[in-house]
């Protein structure tokens, strides 16, 4: 049973004259969603009607002519600007969620994304992670003697202990910062939640890593009693909130300095770094996925397997092997001492 949809002050959307604007406005009032999931589906369905206009198809979307094939060729679009799977899904589900809304008013005779497949989303990660070593050495090449410089060097040595990703360490205040059980933590509002998650989801301080906090704070004129954003800018211009395209140049710069930097070693690298450490450090999969704040264990277990195939793989076993059945006078090529 279709509903009825009911009238605004000024246009009633009656099924046989479509308004774009208005639709939208409807679709966000109809559904309960965050301001967050709103802007992100406002941006979605903005994209896609600029897809509709820039293909002249934006007067067939009015006519309730888009067909399924229509949508492939959406789809197809999106993969040729060399979106991720993730991007790409995520205009796919805008879209899909629309148009079941239109339909559910008889607006749209069918959901043309109804049987419209999904991206695969490739199982693990794009970026590399960085040795102890190199994170010991990023840590020392750090200078700290300006407000910006204690700043850069908080961030960093927070992201590379805690696995804080560029938009937590943002959001991060520093009301955030609570003692617990003889412990300072740091609460976060992590990728995907709200305010009040912060209640659950934290990460342990210890000691370098606070130490560099108080420092900044202290620079900064600022104490733990004080509030608001924790990472501020420093210039004339900037005194406000940062980017993350200021945290993720804030890590970049000492990955230049020290030709650590690549196509696959971002600000992210930093995230995986920690959270790869940690197992390599003997934290269990139950540990691993509490600090890096996964609702899935098995997002965890990547990290597990990437490490464990390179300790423990296949290849190596058959090259032991062979060497060990080589005749020791014959030893010459790969097998030469």
């Amino acid at each position: 049973m279709k509903k009825e949809l009911s009238k605004t002050n000024e246009t009633q959307i009656a099924g046989q004259v479509l308004d774009y604007e208005k639709l939208l406005e409807r679709f966000f009032l109809e559904r309960e969603l965050s301001e967050k999931s709103q802007d992100s589906y406002r941006i979605n369905l903005k994209q896609f009607w600029t897809w509709l206009e820039d293909s002249n198809m934006d007067k067939m979307f009015l006519q309730k002519s888009i067909t399924k094939i229509h949508l492939l060729k959406y789809k197809e679009d999106l993969k040729r600007k060399k979106l991720s799977s993730r991007t790409i899904n995520s205009y796919l589900v805008s879209l899909r969620q629309f148009f079941s809304f239109l339909v559910s008013y008889d607006l749209y005779p069918s959901n043309p994304l109804a049987n419209i497949k999904s991206e695969k989303i490739q199982v693990g990660h794009s970026k590399d992670d960085l040795s102890a070593k190199q994170v010991i050495d990023i840590l020392d090449s750090v200078e700290t003697k300006t407000v910006i410089e204690k700043r850069d060097y908080a961030i960093i040595i927070l992201k590379f202990f805690c696995a804080l990703r560029d938009i937590e360490v943002t959001r991060a205040k520093i009301e955030d910062i609570k003692s617990k059980k003889g412990n300072y933590v740091l609460h976060i509002q992590g990728k995907g939640r709200s305010e009040t998650d912060k209640q659950t989801e934290f990460v342990i301080l210890k000691e370098p890593v606070y130490k560099a906090i108080l420092d900044y704070l202290t620079i900064s004129e600022r104490s733990l009693n004080s509030k608001g954003f924790l990472f501020i800018g420093h210039g004339n211009k900037s005194k406000g909130e940062l980017t993350t395209k200021t945290v993720q140049r804030i890590i970049t710069k000492p990955l230049n300095k020290l030709g650590y930097k690549t196509e696959s070693i971002t600000s992210h690298s930093t995230r995986h770094t920690a959270i790869s450490l940690a197992i390599e450090a003997g934290a269990s999969l139950e540990q691993a996925q509490i600090l890096a704040r996964h609702k899935d264990p098995k997002t965890t277990q990547i990290y597990i397997h990437n490490r464990n195939r390179f300790s423990e793989n296949a290849e190596t076993k058959i090259y032991d092997l062979l060497k060990k059945g080589m005749n020791k006078s014959k030893e010459v090529g790969l097998f030469k001492e």
